[in-house]
């Protein structure tokens, strides 16, 4: 198995004139594996999207570095369908990620799309997702990026406007991520759910990292 390492990572954000403003996390010191569920936790404004950011290279250190296995595939589901392309419908959606990525669709797509659509109660797949409520929005960002070929599955408040069936066929699915061999990490506030689906809570607090 292989791991995402953040060693000693700090990130500051600096304001129109490019000056130092605030810090985002300072000296993290962070290890996250495949095979395992990590969650991290904390209030808003704590540092959780910082790390996500990072990891996903959206934006880059300033100090410290970020280890990670080359050709590592991530797939990320975004809060609220913002990973999403509002004028495309889900498949549409799917299909332009893969040409984004210059790889082919695999075999069996249309059914895996129908089955996870079917378990999530998507039945319209025409429907554009700007025309989506905002939990039907969330499953479909959750459906597209189980899609997509992955080695690590990154997501941020992936829960937000789901309904009791789809997100215990959430972590049903998060289960099977990990005996995949996949790496997953979910930034969140559903304490409960963290509770049972992760092998490591890790705590963010004034952007400095506390394992409980």
């Amino acid at each position: 198995m292989h791991s995402i390492v953040l060693d000693g990572v700090s990130f500051h954000y600096r304001d129109a004139f490019g000056r130092r403003a605030n810090e985002g996390i300072v000296g993290v010191n962070l290890s996250l594996e495949q095979g395992k569920v990590t969650c991290l936790l904390g209030a808003n404004g704590s540092g959780k999207s910082t790390i996500i950011k990072l990891v996903l290279g959206f934006a880059y250190p300033t100090d410290g570095r970020i280890f990670k296995p080359r050709n590592m595939r991530f797939s990320y589901i975004g809060d609220g369908g913002r990973s999403l392309y509002s004028y495309m419908n889900l498949d549409e959606n799917v299909r332009y990620s893969y040409a984004l990525r210059g790889i082919a669709l695999r075999n069996g797509h249309d059914e895996e799309l129908e089955r996870l659509s079917r378990l999530f109660g998507l039945i319209d797949g025409g429907m554009k997702v700007s025309a989506m409520s905002r939990g039907m929005r969330q499953k479909a960002a959750i459906i597209c990026a189980l899609l997509l070929p992955h080695d690590f599955l990154i997501a941020y408040e992936p829960t937000l406007g789901l309904d009791g069936p789809s997100q215990m066929e959430f972590e049903s699915i998060l289960r099977c991520e990990v005996g995949l061999g996949r790496g997953v990490c979910l930034s969140t506030n559903d304490m409960p759910m963290a509770r049972r689906i992760s092998d490591r809570m890790m705590f963010i607090e004034g952007g400095r990292l506390i394992e409980r």
